[in-house]
């Protein structure tokens, strides 16, 4: 009897160690690629969890029972299983932005046998992050395909080793689909944005793309590249969210003193225990600000809201901002997206702040205009971005010397 009841114990020890494996510890190393399963772990959060985190290791940061972290989802409906078809067949807010989603072998075949399909996690994730957008944007991204139709249409190059180059071949190969007309059981409108899916190892560990440059944006070349497998699930709906902000202008934040919002690269905390949808993690170690966050900080949200109507189901689009839509230098009117339901003539006006002269407009990313008001034919999208230049002030003019009785020198 008394080695049966010994027997039972290991028994149990060895049935839980799947589950104690997929407790990511984290130290302050680089994290490790390891596979991931979304599992619902059966631990109890503590009733006293609180919002908090460390700048730095607390002096009891092995023992500590502070520090938890809850950082669900403050705008997800459900705590647990997904309806991850909202993002297929539920109109959810007012700005719509309709994807195709491409995957890649590599995480087609990550995900077989493991309970889950590839297509139902990234529409998981997907719809994790439209909640947060629809909240705070009412941006509402559709998924035009389901399960995802078209993923066998791309295969990323094995022998590509950088993120960089998977996007610009996820551009190559999908950009004859990108801006066509699509009619499907649910959404019929035109292709606003290409998303891939890759689990390919890259040397530089990053983890998601959008918009190499802000001249792609000019250019309508609405791309996202995500890598599910480089941080942490809890974190993939940040990404996600992160990366569709960039889309709209939206730009990542690397200053030491930037606040803290979902584009913020700059900002590591220190967490110790992490709860996310019901799920215990244990980190001990350094977290990026952005993945903590469900919230943009103001500069953020201008920028974002002036371009809400990117993605208007109308080919008579123009696009005006900045060259930095950060930091203005002067007054644009109109700015943003204006829209037409034909074509027609805009005039785009731009008055300098001070200390700044109004210099060029450039347009759809080639073409340089002096004109202002500028007069542009609405006859397709166009982008135009103003340019200012700073007021250079002319050297001070010397001043005349006596040079003696009755007459002036002018010294140069």
């Amino acid at each position: 009897m008394k080695y049966s009841g010994l027997l039972a114990i290991l028994l149990l020890a060895a049935s839980l160690l799947p589950i104690v494996a997929l407790l990511k510890v984290y130290a302050s190393e680089e994290p490790k690629l390891e596979p991931k399963i979304v599992l619902k772990n059966l631990d109890i959060p503590p009733a006293n969890v609180t919002y908090t985190f460390f700048d730095s290791p607390p002096e009891d940061a092995e023992y500590t029972s502070e520090g938890y972290l809850n950082t669900t989802n403050p705008y997800s409906d459900v705590l647990g299983y997904i309806d991850y078809l909202d993002e297929v067949t539920k109109a959810e807010g007012p700005y719509p932005i309709y994807v195709l989603v491409f995957v890649d072998k590599e995480e087609r075949e990550f995900w077989e046998g493991r309970g889950l399909e590839w297509w139902q996690y990234t529409l998981i994730q997907l719809e994790r992050a439209d909640e947060t957008l629809v909240a705070k944007f009412g941006i509402d991204i559709r998924v035009l395909t389901a399960p995802l139709g078209y993923s066998n249409l791309w295969e990323s190059d094995d022998n590509l080793t950088n993120m960089t180059q998977i996007y610009e071949d996820l551009m190559s190969e999908t950009y004859i689909f990108l801006g066509r007309p699509y009619a499907g059981n649910y959404w019929n409108g035109y292709v606003d944005c290409i998303v891939g899916i890759t689990n390919q190892e890259t040397i530089d560990n990053i983890a998601g793309l959008a918009a190499l440059n802000i001249s792609q944006l000019d250019q309508g070349k609405y791309y996202i590249l995500l890598n599910w497998y480089v941080q942490e699930e809890w974190a993939d709906d940040n990404l996600a969210f992160h990366e569709f902000a960039h889309l709209f202008y939206a730009k990542d934040h690397w200053s030491a003193d930037a606040s803290c919002c979902a584009m913020t690269q700059s900002h590591y905390h220190y967490v110790t225990v992490l709860w996310e949808e019901g799920w215990r993690y244990s980190i001990y170690g350094y977290v990026l600000c952005g993945y903590l966050q469900y919230d943009w900080c103001a500069d953020c949200k201008s920028v974002i809201n002036a371009y809400l109507q990117l993605f208007a189901d109308t080919p008579y689009k123009l696009v005006i901002r900045h060259e930095d839509p950060y930091q203005p230098k002067g007054i644009l009117n109109p700015i943003g997206v204006y829209l037409s339901d034909n074509p027609t003539n805009v005039t785009v006006s731009a008055i300098p702040n001070s200390g700044y002269d109004f210099d060029c407009w450039i347009i759809d990313g080639t073409q340089m205009s002096t004109s202002n008001p500028l007069n542009i034919t609405l006859d397709r999208r166009h982008t135009v971005v103003a340019i200012f230049k700073t007021v250079t002030q002319p050297p001070p003019q010397p001043k005349p010397k006596r040079g003696g009785p009755g007459r002036w020198v002018l010294m140069c």
